[in-house]
């Protein structure tokens, strides 16, 4: 049986890669072009998990099945033999029939698999699941090109994908070449006849033109009589001396007593200062009323709809959903980053016992974000294969970041005793 899944991103292949080491899967295969990002997979997975499994990544492909009993011999805590492959397999196959009562996850990751000699892949076969079962002693994960799943479907390594076997096919989006621009012909500058006379004449025209504008007056070769009459004065008010004065074309009138000089003009009453705005009295809420949200808050609807929006897509295993909807500073128990996050939702969501949640029952404000609970059952199989559930509580906090709602904050609280066994388990 072969499980294929199209992943778009190292989180998510990483997810899905852990998902098949702790069930125990014999094979899985990650697969990618050259840039994709196969290798980074391989090395976030030893370095997230190398709390919670035994990992082994040799740093070069194994030349020959010495070389890859060394790793493995590293792994289980066991010294290495010099001794033929037929022995050295057999030494294998017994210690790890000791390791399987274990319940810690172990795997051996291989990068650059389709470099790999036939008689190394062949070996791989000790590392099965023994008779009658389908978990392997030890599960391996073989990372390449998308040729390699070709190579290990056809000839005598077939037997290999006989059992239960995850095909992760990573299509990472590669930064696109644009085209190298064409060069911009170069302007060949031509000669003419006189280019000094020439140059000369438009600096001198531009000198004339721009003193003319700074001077905003005709040029003073114009006879004074074919000036224009200046322009009339503008006055709000009358003035006094308006009886005075007289055009040139109107006869000068007959003396008369001497002017009386005009009145000093009477300034203007300062306007008053508007008077300053009363600010209003800030009442405070009657005890037990709500606060009303401020404007950078969210409102609690709109968050239970992102909370339920999230809930939706950890139960499908929609890992694209999961990573709008989180705030890249998010905070996942207690641990700040959005991969952290997103590796265990989409864990659960890509398993055959799908996690549960109830729709969210409680909403309340608290400092510039949204609290929302719900209750949570996530179903699982022992190491025996008995199914049990693990119930609790689960705390978001939806606050906005870049005018977005997003989930800031994910807490998963186990409620005591809720690991039993799932009834007829």
């Amino acid at each position: 049986m072969v499980v294929t899944y199209d992943s778009v991103s190292v989180a998510e292949a990483r997810a899905v890669i852990a998902h098949g080491i702790e069930r125990r899967v014999p094979l899985i295969t990650l697969t990618g072009r050259l840039g994709a990002g196969t290798t980074a997979v391989l090395r976030s997975l030893v370095e997230r998990f190398v709390d919670h499994c035994d990992l082994a990544l040799p740093a070069a492909p194994p030349a020959g099945v010495a070389d890859l009993a060394v790793p493995v011999l590293r792994l289980l805590g066991r010294p290495f033999i010099d001794a033929p492959v037929s022995e050295l397999l057999a030494t294998l196959g017994e210690a790890l029939d000791r390791r399987a009562a274990s319940p810690r996850p172990l795997a051996l990751l291989l990068d650059d698999a389709e470099s790999l000699p036939d008689d190394v892949l062949e070996a791989l076969a000790v590392f099965g699941p023994p008779d009658g079962s389908d978990r392997a002693r030890l599960p391996v994960v073989l990372a390449g090109r998308p040729g390699l799943v070709a190579r290990l479907s056809s000839g005598r390594l077939a037997p290999l994908r006989h059992g239960l076997t995850i095909d992760v096919r990573l299509h990472t989006p590669q930064p696109a070449v644009s085209p190298p621009e064409e060069a911009a012909p170069v302007p060949v500058l031509r000669r003419t006849a006189r280019p000094r006379t020439l140059l000369l004449a438009v600096l001198t025209a531009c000198l004339c033109g721009a003193t003319a504008l700074y001077l905003e007056q005709p040029m003073a070769t114009f006879p004074p009589e074919h000036l224009p009459p200046p322009a009339p004065l503008r006055r709000e008010r009358p003035s006094a001396l308006a009886p005075l004065l007289v055009s040139p074309a109107t006869p000068a009138a007959a003396p008369g007593p001497a002017p009386v000089p005009p009145p000093a003009p009477v300034p203007a009453p300062a306007a008053a200062p508007a008077p300053a705005a009363v600010p209003a009295l800030a009442l405070a809420p009657a005890p037990g009323s709500p606060r009303p949200p401020a404007a950078s808050e969210p409102d609690m609807e709109s968050a239970r709809r992102v909370v339920a929006a999230f809930q939706e897509a950890v139960a499908a295993g929609d890992g694209e959903t999961i990573r709008s909807l989180l705030a890249a500073d998010v905070r996942y128990n207690g641990v700040v980053g959005v991969d952290a996050a997103l590796d265990d939702q989409i864990w659960l969501g890509r398993g055959p016992e799908r996690p549960r949640f109830l729709p969210p029952d409680t909403a309340e404000r608290s400092d510039g974000s949204v609290r929302v609970e719900s209750t949570f059952t996530v179903p699982f199989r022992d190491v025996a294969g008995k199914p049990g559930e693990v119930r609790g509580r689960a705390v978001w906090r939806v606050a906005r970041r870049g005018g977005l709602l997003q989930i800031v904050a994910v807490d998963y609280d186990v409620l005591p005793g809720s690991s039993a066994k799932a009834p007829g388990g």
